[in-house]
């Protein structure tokens, strides 16, 4: 459980960029497992982690500033995990890659009460095998945005579910 709570300087937590297996984080608790809050930033590359139900694996909160770059996220021993999430007026922007690995997930890219989820041009997510999720962009009271060319999307062709959710004054 590592947070960045406060403004006082940017967390980098770096594995290797192009071997992001070779390093892992488990999130053994229901909440989430990396999170910046209350003005934090961090930027997250090279890496796997994966949870525990009702986790987020990434989870920015009350105004927390996190960038995300070729990690892989999956479920550990059981499902119903999402993969990350801005809540609180926070930022979570995807610079890289994002590999999901395992049967599948509530909801993949989640923002509420005013969090931001931003896309880099042309970032992929990529599925390593077909897989059940619940929402792909879940977004209430909140909004989602990229700049230049949408991320791109490889492995979901026989997934199942909603790609994107959008309710509640929020928008894509």
């Amino acid at each position: 459980f590592l947070a960045s709570t406060a403004a006082s300087g940017p967390i980098l937590l770096r594995g290797d960029p192009a071997h992001p297996l070779d390093y892992n984080i488990y999130a053994k608790n229901s909440l989430h497992g990396l999170t910046a809050q209350h003005g934090g930033e961090a930027t997250y590359d090279g890496f796997t982690i994966r949870g525990d139900a009702n986790c987020t694996l990434i989870n920015g909160l009350e105004k927390g500033i996190q960038v995300i770059k070729n990690v892989w996220m999956g479920q550990g021993s059981t499902a119903s995990i999402s993969a990350y999430g801005a809540a609180g007026g926070s930022v979570v922007t995807l610079d890289g890659t994002l590999t999901l690995i395992g049967n599948g997930f509530m909801a993949v890219a989640t923002a509420i009460e005013d969090g931001t989820l931003i896309f880099a041009p042309g970032c992929a997510i990529n599925a390593n095998n077909n897989m059940d999720f619940g929402v792909m962009i879940n977004l209430m009271h909140a909004d989602s945005w990229t700049e230049g060319s949408p991320p791109s999307f490889s492995g979901f062709e026989n997934s199942t579910g909603t790609k994107f959710n959008n309710y509640y004054q929020a928008f894509i």
